[in-house]
C-alpha cells in the first residue's frame, strides 16, 4: 500500500523501467517505452475560468506504423446524447451495455466492431470516464483528474498496447 509521501507515477515508472520527470511546475511526467511501445504519461491542467483550474490525466503511445483508421471512445452524457440527435455517427458494437454507456466513433466500422473486442470492451468499461482517440499515428487516453492507482495506470498502458498491437 503507498504511503502519502510516495509518488505512484513515479513509483509507476521505476517498476517499467521508465522516466519519472517532474517539472519546475510540479507536474509529473512518465516516457519511455513499455511491450515495444513509445508512450508519455502527463498532466495537461486545463483553465476552466479564473482561479479555476482542472487537470487531465493524458496517456500517448506512438504507433509503429501509421494508420488510416480513425478512432473516438468516450463516455455518453446528456451533451453526447444531442449531438447524436443532431448526426454523429455511433458505431453500435451490438454490446447492450457497451452502448448504452459509450460512444464510439471512426472509420472501417467493421474493422472497429473486430478490434473491440469483449475483453476490450470491459476494461474500457471498468475504466469509466474517459475519452480515447486514434488518429493515425498515436493512441491517446485522457481521464479527468490524476489517477494515482497503480493498477489502473497498469491497466490503461496494457489497454493501450493491446489496441496498438491489434492494429499492426
Amino acid at each position: 500500500m503507498l504511503q502519502d509521501t510516495e509518488n505512484p507515477w513515479k513509483i509507476f515508472a521505476e517498476q517499467i523501467g521508465a522516466k519519472y520527470h517532474l517539472s519546475e511546475e510540479g507536474t509529473s511526467r512518465v516516457t519511455g517505452s513499455y511491450r515495444g511501445y513509445v508512450f508519455e504519461l502527463k498532466i495537461i491542467f486545463i483553465q476552466a475560468a479564473p482561479k479555476v483550474n482542472l487537470f487531465l490525466t493524458h496517456f500517448e503511445l506512438e504507433l509503429k506504423q501509421p494508420t488510416d483508421l480513425r478512432l473516438k471512445i468516450y463516455r455518453e452524457g446528456i451533451l453526447q446524447k444531442l449531438t447524436k440527435l443532431f448526426g454523429t455517427r455511433d458505431i453500435i458494437l451490438n454490446d447492450r451495455y457497451f452502448d448504452k454507456k459509450f460512444i464510439v466513433e471512426g472509420s472501417h466500422e467493421d474493422y472497429i466492431k473486430q478490434m473491440l473486442s469483449p475483453d476490450i470492451r470491459a476494461t474500457i468499461s471498468e475504466l469509466g470516464e474517459l475519452l480515447m482517440i486514434l488518429d493515425g499515428t498515436k493512441l491517446i487516453y485522457e481521464q479527468s483528474g490524476k489517477i494515482i492507482d497503480l493498477n489502473k495506470l497498469y491497466k490503461i498502458l496494457d489497454l493501450l498496447v493491446t489496441l496498438a498491437t491489434k492494429l499492426e
